[in-house]
């Protein structure tokens, strides 16, 4: 009768290692062979789309000349503080500095002469190119921001009561993704050492 038992082997230690190292180089090299998932690439269109004449919009404007005129002074305020050759991308397009100050200058003596919508759309397909604002969808929010001009006086008085504080010493000045600002407590934790001077409630 033959009884089970555990079979001994006497295998070296040197034999041992060889083996395990041929182990290792088999698993890598099957690794190494396994296919690779190719990364997804995701293509954005660009953020403006230069249209034909013929797409156009109707363009209008609520607003007085007046107002438009100064829009336009500011614009190229901002630009000629530019290099001349200071390049601007809209979509697949550059235009230099100099190039934006001229169109600028050209619309602005068109609107001295105030003229009316039908005018304002003939000259623009005439003379513009116009790019539309495409995003990531149909919908496209705009936000805007100003500076404020308020009248102040450097002493507190029964019409100028309200405080401009100076900054925070503490101040984050862009908060780390994902952090909210409690406008509740916003008059009590964003006070500044100082206060700079003092503010009517209507400007």
């Amino acid at each position: 009768m033959k009884t089970k038992g555990v079979v001994k082997k006497n295998i070296k230690p040197g034999v041992l290692i060889n083996l395990s190292r041929l182990v290792l180089g088999i698993v890598l090299l099957l690794s190494g062979c396994a296919p690779v998932k190719a990364p997804t690439i995701i293509e954005t269109p660009p953020a403006l789309v230069k249209l034909s004449p013929s797409a156009y919009p109707a363009l209008s404007d609520d607003l007085n000349y007046e107002g438009l005129n100064r829009c336009i002074q500011m614009s190229l305020a901002y630009l000629k503080k530019l290099p001349r050759d200071r390049a601007f991308a809209f979509g697949t397009d550059s235009y230099s500095a100099a190039h934006l100050i001229r169109s600028l200058e050209v619309f602005q003596e068109f609107i001295q002469t105030r003229p009316f919508a039908d005018r304002i759309n003939e000259m623009v397909r005439r003379a513009f190119d116009v790019y539309r604002a495409s995003g990531l969808s149909e919908k496209v929010l705009f936000t805007g921001y100003y500076e404020p001009l308020l009248k102040g006086s450097l002493k507190e008085t029964a019409l100028y009561r309200y405080p401009i504080y100076s900054r925070p010493d503490d101040l984050i000045a862009r908060p780390w993704p994902g952090s909210v600002i409690r406008w509740i407590c916003f008059s009590c934790i964003f006070k500044g050492p100082g206060k700079y001077c003092w503010i009517r409630a209507k400007p």
